[in-house]
């Protein structure tokens, strides 16, 4: 009976293994190695430490691209006030001050990126373990701070004023504010209340260092293709150099048939996935 389970473990998981869903890929050509990263902005510095193999690799690379390098907090403090919190309850204000970095003025914050980081701090309460919550500084950041201490070169696949338009432009597009804040609402009660965040089971598969990745579907990812395709260029031209590098893109932009991957593929590079 032991080995009946134990044959059914192996099978599973091999069942997995077999699948192209690693979080984690090399990618070859004319004998160059290079690597890309799926992260989850969500998790922390302790993940990235319990994967020596992502370490080793950033290590041996010539140049490491992120998606930005610069953080927002300047840009959003040097605009006028939108006075939008004044649509919100008392509580609600409370909630989003005790969510927000003190450095950061939330009056000059949009709607969209209220929403957006409202849920980003209620799926790290919801999905995340106490011990993960204590990473004080979060995965990409983390790889940005190897990259200086490994004295790595450092570029931003984009500049952090170009996603926050991306964003602004493209996140929940067409939206009234009346629906936004309404969304808003929704999300700082769900918080408040402690309720279970939908995107948990997302979190419990990059934890096990698995992603469900749809290649042969184009999926309905506007945001993502329009920043992965000027993107590609940019990976491309550093790659014909003949240069070694590790990209650390968030996970979703490395799927669908616009995808990273795909695109990588089209260009000639073998991509083969690296297990963790």
């Amino acid at each position: 009976m032991k080995y009946y389970f134990f044959l059914l473990f192996f099978l599973f998981n091999l069942s997995l293994y077999s699948q192209e869903n690693s979080i984690f890929w090399k990618i070859e050509k004319d004998s160059i190695t290079s690597y890309l990263l799926g992260t989850d902005h969500l998790f922390g510095k302790s993940f990235i430490d319990r994967n020596e193999k992502i370490i080793m690799a950033l290590k041996s690379s010539q140049l490491v691209f992120t998606e930005n390098i610069k953080s927002a907090d300047s840009i959003v403090n040097s605009r006028n006030s939108s006075n939008i919190i004044e649509n919100l309850t008392s509580d609600e204000k409370n909630k989003l001050l005790e969510i927000f970095d003190k450095k950061v003025n939330i009056n000059n914050l949009s709607l969209k990126e209220l929403i957006l980081t409202t849920d980003k701090y209620w799926s790290i309460f919801s999905c995340f373990s106490n011990k993960e919550r204590k990473d004080k500084i979060l995965m990409d950041d983390y790889i940005k701070k190897l990259s200086s201490t490994y004295k790595i070169k450092l570029v931003g696949l984009e500049d952090i004023s170009e996603t926050l338009n991306f964003l602004e432009r493209e996140y929940l597009n067409g939206y009234t504010d009346e629906k936004l804040i309404s969304i808003l609402k929704y999300k700082l009660d769900g918080f408040s209340k402690n309720l279970a965040h939908n995107n948990c089971s997302i979190h419990e598969l990059y934890r096990n260092k698995l992603y469900n990745f749809n290649f042969n579907d184009v999926g309905d990812t506007k945001l993502l293709d329009s920043r992965n395709f000027i993107w590609i260029p940019k990976i491309i031209s550093e790659l014909e150099n003949k240069k070694k590098v590790f990209i650390a893109v968030g996970i979703a932009h490395l799927d669908y048939k616009n995808g990273l991957i795909e695109q990588l593929k089209q260009k000639g590079y073998t991509i083969t996935q690296i297990i963790l």
